[in-house]
């Protein structure tokens, strides 16, 4: 039996906007047997509950031929949080109840409110008070539930669309069995813009709980300042018998009032009132009302959350922002969360955020990084691969302490755990967190910046490919006698450049951006794939154009060669040192100025100018890498390392 049944028809008009599709689509999906048209119609009409049903399997991924049709149109705007769910039953059956919900245009906040007063009347919370009654009543008083009463009150006053049949169709509906439930399905139906602009990737519980499991304890006092539903509220609550010391704050009171439910379910035997606020962390958020004491600067004993990354702040926003957080240079939101939770932490207390993997070593969160080197003690970081879907970065879940220690850092990566001295990333430059760096890893790259070595820093001239503005307008695929080829990244490789199978009309005063023109035709130059986990360099003599793909070095180390450059930066040793120090997909001018050029013999720059020449004639780049591990001294089993860790 479905969650909802209907005998309602609809039209092909209508199955075609609920599924996402055109009609022509429709038409051919009831030919192949995806769906079929009302008994005896003649009109392809649909039964809505058929259409419902279909949709919940294209989006819970059954029909995933469908499903990438139906993705190419903007109508289904929401996506199932797969992360989120224990069972295929689970994610069906969301699926329908998030369908019927958008289908009859019901209003989000009435639809939360609706699955509540379900879901509580189901526990036996509503002590016989009808949802007649909290619906329609003056006042609610369910009997011995005096904050829940409350609770609801509030929430029911701040609806503000009209009660249709519909909603009550919400209260009949089987809802499955898990703590958060209301939670997947109000994420279930937001749209990808309002999530993200919320800062909305809601944590899957396994990477929820591990985090609780690992820095709290039953007695201490809890806060997520960006609670959402409640996920860790509710993971913590797992370990604590004690609601009042359990505080969240979320900026969406949709989300709040969702939260304070689930903890009144949590802890059905107990009238408390919910120290969950609706508040702005970082604006207009005084810490003083979480504490009964109004003279008590909050401070807790852990502190957990996934905070938005990269939410965007008006002119208004961001002066105060600069003001309260002058240690936030970049911008970044969640580095304002990191700052504003860790002021709230306990001497001894413990903080574990969810972070995008680029705090880790990316040059504009250097500010932050510097600010918790300086004042707090890193005790674990820990990557995890892809955990939000339509969320491609790599997580990094970092704990840190509010102590002064020296103690290593343990490092939990995808494929190895292992501890670092915490003091190494001070050492490093803009304090990057190197955790892919092992001691042997440490040692390697040591013995290499041990030779005497120069770098590009100062010593080379640098220029981006062309940004034209307009790629369809400006890039042409056939050649005339007006155009010229333009290089792309897909066209390096190392050592070689493929000819380009496009043109530019060079006409730089149209563009939106170009470097100095002397740069593209200068007599010589290396040219190197931008987005890129690896180094690959080429060489150019013919003056050729590049796109911003393709961006362009012209060393100017006196006495070595451009091509020694090429040779070095191509080689497998300097692929280890690239991808161990900065662990990026983007090789950036920054990177490139801390790679070591060697000072070495003129004839070793002679033999190294002799392989190119071979590798350029076709031979292989073995013994190019050979070389250059000779030039460094690296015994073999250290080789043996380097190659085994080279992506």
């Amino acid at each position: 039996m479905k969650p909802f049944q209907s005998e309602k028809h609809i039209s092909a008009s209508e199955t075609a906007q609920m599924l996402g599709i055109s009609e022509t689509s429709v038409k051919n999906w009831v030919r192949h047997g995806f769906i079929e048209t009302a008994v005896n119609d003649k009109d392809n009409c649909f039964l809505e509950d058929d259409v419902i049903s279909l949709r919940s399997r294209i989006l819970s991924g059954d029909l995933k031929r469908l499903n990438s049709r139906a993705n190419k149109s903007n109508s289904l705007k929401t996506f199932m949080p797969e992360e989120l769910f224990e069972t295929e039953e689970e994610k069906r059956s969301v699926s329908e109840i998030s369908s019927f919900i958008m289908r009859h245009n019901v209003d989000v906040s009435s639809a939360m409110f609706f699955l509540s007063l379900n879901l509580l009347q189901r526990k036996g919370m509503l002590e016989g008070t009808s949802p007649e009654e909290i619906l329609y009543s003056q006042d609610i008083n369910i009997k011995k539930r005096k904050r829940l009463s409350e609770t609801l009150l509030s929430w029911r006053d701040s609806l503000t669309a009209e009660v249709k049949p519909e909603f009550f169709e919400i209260l009949k509906v089987r809802i499955p069995d898990h703590s958060n439930i209301t939670g997947i399905i109000y994420q279930s139906i937001l749209i990808e813009g309002d999530k993200s602009k919320l800062g909305m990737y809601y944590t899957p519980d396994k990477v929820v709980s591990e985090i609780i499991g690992r820095i709290a304890s039953p007695d201490n006092t809890f806060l997520d300042p960006c609670c959402g539903t409640g996920q860790f509220l509710l993971a913590f609550s797992d370990i604590t018998d004690n609601p009042e010391n359990i505080y969240g704050i979320d900026i969406d009171p949709i989300a709040v009032n969702v939260a304070k439910i689930n903890l009144f379910m949590k802890y059905s035997n107990a009238d408390f009132n919910p120290k969950i606020f609706y508040a702005d962390s970082l604006l207009d958020f005084n810490e003083s009302i979480l504490m009964d004491d109004m003279n008590r600067f909050s401070e807790f004993d852990c502190i957990a959350t996934n905070p938005p990354w990269g939410s965007h702040f008006n002119k208004k926003e961001l002066k105060y922002l600069k003001n309260y957080y002058p240690e936030i240079l970049s911008g970044e939101s969640f580095s304002y969360f990191l700052v504003k939770s860790l002021r709230m932490l306990k001497t001894g207390g413990v903080l574990s955020f969810v972070l995008p993997e680029s705090i880790l070593n990316v040059k504009i969160h250097s500010d932050i990084r510097k600010y918790i080197f300086n004042n707090y003690h890193i005790s674990r970081i820990e990557q995890k691969k892809k955990i939000f879907k339509n969320v491609f970065s790599t997580a990094a879940v970092i704990d840190i302490c509010n102590i002064e220690s020296t103690e290593d850092v343990e490092i939990v990566n995808i494929c190895d755990s292992y501890k670092i001295d915490n003091e190494r990333f001070g050492r490093n430059s803009n304090f990057i967190f190197d955790i892919n760096v092992d001691s042997a890893d440490e040692k390697i790259l040591g013995k290499v910046y041990s030779c005497p070595y120069l770098t590009l820093k100062e010593n080379a001239i640098w220029a981006l490919g062309v940004v034209t503005g307009n790629n369809s307008k400006y890039i042409q695929e056939e050649k005339n006698q007006w155009n010229e080829p333009v290089i792309k990244g897909k066209d390096v490789s190392s050592f070689r450049i493929s000819d380009p199978d496009t043109f530019i009309k060079f006409e730089p005063h149209k563009f939106q951006q170009t470097a100095d023109v002397s740069f593209y035709r200068s007599k010589e130059k290396l040219i190197y794939k931008y987005i890129s986990n690896r180094l690959i360099f080429a060489y150019d003599k013919e003056q050729r154009i590049t796109l911003n793909s393709a961006n362009i070095l012209i060393p100017q180390i006196s006495g070595v060669d451009i091509k020694v450059i090429m040779a070095l930066f191509n080689s497998e040793l300097y692929q280890y040192i690239f991808q161990k120090k900065f662990s990026s997909v983007k090789v950036l001018r920054s990177h490139l100025e801390e790679l070591p050029v060697p000072q070495l013999k003129e004839e070793q720059y002679n033999y190294i100018l002799k392989l190119v020449k071979e590798i350029e004639a076709g031979s292989s780049i073995d013994d190019l890498n050979e070389y250059v591990y000779k030039i460094f001294k690296l015994k073999k089993s250290e080789i043996v390392h380097v190659k085994s860790r080279v992506k």
